[in-house]
C-alpha cells in the first residue's frame, strides 16, 4: 500500500502508512473528507469531493485516486482539482 499526498510525498508500506495516519489524526482530530461522487476506470476509482478541518490549510476541494489490485488498495493518492 502507498499513500501520496498533495505535495507528492509518498508513504509506502502498511506500517509506515498506518503510523502516518495515526500521527495525522492525533494532530488534526476534526479532519474529514466528504465524497460527492466517483468514477471507475478499470482498476482505478476517482473520487471527487472536499475536506473540512478547523485548520483552514487542510480545507478545500480534492480528488482522490485509488488503485485496486487483487481486491485491495494498492495506492491512495490525493490531489487538488
Amino acid at each position: 500500500h502507498a499513500f501520496i499526498d498533495t505535495a507528492g510525498t509518498e508513504f509506502r508500506g502498511k506500517e509506515v502508512v498506518a503510523n502516518a495516519w495515526k500521527s495525522f489524526f492525533e494532530y488534526f482530530r476534526d479532519y474529514r473528507n466528504v465524497f460527492e461522487g466517483f468514477e471507475e476506470e478499470g482498476n482505478t476509482v476517482i473520487i471527487k469531493g472536499y475536506s473540512t478541518c478547523s485548520d483552514k490549510r487542510l480545507e478545500g476541494r480534492g480528488v482522490w485516486t485509488v488503485v485496486i489490485e487483487d481486491g485491495k488498495i494498492k495506492e491512495w493518492r490525493v490531489s487538488l482539482p
